[in-house]
């Protein structure tokens, strides 16, 4: 279990982390798996929210899961700003 998930798990919370190491090409089966299986996701990234890399993973998310999903596509961003 990844140290990130150990929080939730402690308060009863259940979570995956999956840590995209390349941009391209980037694992959609196993981030359309999970979200599909969770139901839920949260996208976070370094990059400037507009044309970032994650913009690009929302979109897939939204696009494969739709209907799998229970919540919004959240975004976790460090920064707006270049």
């Amino acid at each position: 279990m990844n140290i990130d998930c150990v929080f939730p798990y402690m308060e009863g919370i259940s979570c995956e982390l999956i840590d995209l190491q390349t941009l391209l090409p980037w694992d959609r089966e196993t981030v359309t798996k999970s979200v599909c299986k969770t139901g839920r996701v949260i996208v976070s990234h370094e990059a400037p929210i507009t044309s970032g890399f994650g913009a690009e993973v929302a979109a897939v998310i939204q696009q494969e899961c739709f209907l799998s999903l229970e919540a919004t596509v959240e975004e976790g961003l460090w920064s707006s700003k270049p």
